[in-house]
């Protein structure tokens, strides 16, 4: 496997200033980590040209048969033994019919051991040819309390209270090509998890997850090349209550002045004079935006959970799709 993907920790210039990055963002933005918390990879392979291949193939959960007997393709578990997730798919002939790659491969790089990505890198992936990302979901994890940050932007939005009446749940996004989820991560994960996640969230009094996730080889690609400049493009913000023009709103005024952010299609109803008092207000307020921060940390993106590692992200997707991986 490439040196450079899965590289360890040194005391280089390079390092030292990743490790005063991380801190600065941890100070400021209560910034934990960075994670590729699903990978979708596709690719073409001929099966009837590659043993090797063809030998792999036989491993895996199920072999899916035509109406005539002949093989369909093959689909499972890539590591039979393991408990992590690396679903794999070769259907060939369902494929040619929908004018799309025949192999699919989607893993969690966040939770996958050393072992396990390695051979994927090493061994599986350099057998495909025309490489695609058809899915990736980037997630940032901060140890502070996000509930009152909005997602900005021009795109659907959802919220989803909790039984206390507390915000968990920020949704945005065409679905389509995006989806931005903000959350209480520790509350998810002490209701929903393992025993082992569980355990893990306990060591935060508060977890927060910010979570992008990007559909279709043709966005994924333009926005890499872009250096993924859409995440730092999309508003995450936060006003400040504290600013004076909003201290001396009245509570109807106030109710009015977050409505634009809570319920949209309401405020859209107002009139144009009270639509536009409003706007000239939220311009006079003091805004802590965090998606200032989403252009800093990809060189800190993590993978690997028994061995873990610092990857740059955008160049260790562009080496997927340059199958640089094992050169």
């Amino acid at each position: 496997m490439n040196d450079k993907i899965l590289a360890g920790v040194s005391n280089s210039p390079l390092e030292v200033q990743k490790l005063n990055l991380r801190t600065q963002l941890s100070e400021k933005y209560g910034f934990v980590a960075i994670k590729i918390d699903r990978l979708t990879i596709m690719g073409n392979v001929e099966l009837e040209e590659n043993q090797v291949f063809q030998n792999l193939c036989q491993f895996w959960d199920v072999m899916e048969l035509q109406s005539n007997g002949e093989y369909a393709g093959f689909y499972g578990q890539l590591f039979r033994e393991s408990t992590e997730n690396f679903y794999v798919s070769y259907m060939p002939i369902k494929a040619k019919k929908m004018k799309t790659r025949n192999f699919y491969l989607e893993f969690n790089p966040a939770k996958s051991s050393q072992a396990n990505l390695k051979y994927v890198f090493d061994y599986l992936v350099p057998l495909l040819e025309e490489v695609s990302i058809s899915r990736i979901d980037i997630a940032l994890d901060f140890e502070r309390d996000l509930s009152s940050f909005v997602l900005g932007g021009r795109s659907k939005k959802k919220i989803f209270f909790g039984t206390d009446g507390k915000i968990e749940t920020r949704y945005a996004g065409s679905g389509d090509e995006f989806i931005i989820r903000l959350y209480d991560k520790k509350k998810e994960r002490t209701e929903k998890g393992d025993k082992i996640a569980q355990e893990e969230v306990q060591k935060f009094d508060q977890l927060w997850r910010l979570e992008f996730e990007l559909h279709g080889s043709g966005f994924i690609e333009n926005q890499l090349k872009k250096e993924f400049r859409f995440l730092s493009d999309t508003p995450i913000y936060q006003l400040d209550f504290e600013d004076r023009s909003y201290i001396e709103l009245s509570p109807q005024e106030k109710i009015i002045f977050l409505s634009k952010d809570e319920h949209p299609e309401l405020f859209a109803e107002l009139s144009k004079a009270t639509k536009a008092k409003y706007n000239a207000l939220r311009k006079k307020a003091s805004i802590i935006d965090l998606a200032d921060m989403t252009r800093l940390p990809f060189e800190l993106t993590e993978i690997c959970w028994d061995y873990p590692k610092e990857i740059d992200l955008v160049q260790f997707l562009n080496d997927i799709l340059k199958a640089q991986i094992v050169k």
